[in-house]
């Protein structure tokens, strides 16, 4: 009897659990990405940091962002001498042509693979400057990607390298990364780093995170062009890197984290389901739906406050619901701020005295 052919089967399988065991510790976590970091590494360039003996397996510590800014695990400068790496995946909610702006100091890299693959990414732009701002695609300038096409509900993978160096008190360290359709019009200075909706990464479960719920989010019945506010509650583990992103039918609202949500309600939200999703690094957990019932709107708005400004031939009025301009008493009227926004306010010029 070939012994060989008996043992190999049972090492194999060890193998097998071994790297499944490894595997199961890296958990898909929605609304965060994992930030690398490895210090006391001289110089400013990203292959100071591509050199270095410590990259890519043996990082000084991790942390965590919850959005595509640095400044979320880094507020301060005061860090110096290191190099970061930024990783995750992104998701994109519609289908289109995106554009990709970097910005940091000192010099960083942007990959993006077209799948899930680390392996398949590609360099899409890079910094050289010295804390710019976002670019618009007309100046040419690197750190501001080309069109890349995007499908909706596909995961790419994205990285950032980047390098940080040391001044004295004067090195200011950073790096971010925001993102727009190729048609959207807003100028590159106007735009913010990707937030959460769109962000998710592997990270480890060893530390034994914990998510217990306390407070569910409840059904609320509304008129239309009604304010809802939707709460959760949790005892979390760890504390300093905790998400909660809010949900309709399942889907991310982009810009809705925080412990409780606020929205004004549409005929279309009626029967509509939200919910949270609190994530920690290495796990995540859904709430309870709560259900939203929407009614014809058969109340008036009723006028909360009104305030003036000196030297200002206007008063700032604000109303219990959304109004459209023809709604306003007195014309003209202009909304400000966006709809989404509490309380609403209403502007009206007012004529100067003759």
């Amino acid at each position: 009897m070939n012994t060989a052919l008996i043992k190999t089967p049972f090492i194999a399988l060890l193998v097998f659990l071994a790297s499944a065991s490894a595997w199961a510790a890296e958990v898909l976590t929605p609304g965060l990405l994992k930030l690398s970091i490895y210090t006391n590494i001289a110089g400013t360039t990203v292959d100071d940091l591509l050199a270095d003996a410590q990259y890519p397996t043996s990082p000084t510590e991790i942390r965590y962002l919850r959005s595509f800014n640095t400044r979320d695990a880094l507020p301060t400068d005061a860090l110096e001498d290191y190099g970061g790496r930024i990783e995750g995946y992104l998701t994109p909610l519609q289908t289109g042509d995106y554009l990709f702006f970097l910005r940091s100091d000192k010099a960083s890299r942007l990959f993006l693979s077209l799948d899930e693959s680390e392996a398949n990414a590609i360099q899409i732009a890079e910094e050289m400057d010295n804390g710019d701002p976002f670019m618009d695609p007309e100046t040419g300038d690197p750190a501001t990607s080309g069109p890349v096409s995007l499908t909706a509900g596909q995961r790419y993978f994205i990285m950032v390298l980047y390098k940080a160096s040391s001044g004295g008190g004067n090195s200011t360290d950073f790096a971010q990364v925001a993102w727009r359709k190729a048609d959207d019009a807003t100028p590159a200075l106007e735009l913010k780093p990707i937030p959460a909706a769109y962000l998710s990464t592997l990270a480890s479960d060893t530390a034994g995170p914990g998510i217990t719920f306390t407070t569910q989010p409840a059904n609320v019945t509304l008129e239309e062009n009604s304010p809802a506010t939707f709460t959760v509650a949790a005892n979390v583990t760890p504390t300093q890197d905790a998400l909660v992103q809010w949900q309709r039918n399942g889907v991310n609202i982009p810009g809705a984290t925080g412990s409780s949500y606020t929205r004004f309600l549409d005929k279309a939200d009626n029967a509509a389901k939200f919910r949270a999703v609190i994530s920690v690094p290495g796990l995540s957990a859904y709430s309870a739906e709560a259900v939203a019932t929407v009614s014809d709107d058969k109340t008036p708005p009723a006028l909360l406050g009104a305030q003036g400004g000196p030297h200002r031939p206007e008063v700032t009025l604000t109303f219990s619901e959304r109004l459209n301009a023809p709604s306003a008493t007195v014309p003209p009227i202009t909304a400000s701020p966006a709809p989404s926004a509490l309380p609403w306010v209403f502007s009206t010029p007012l004529s100067r005295p003759t």
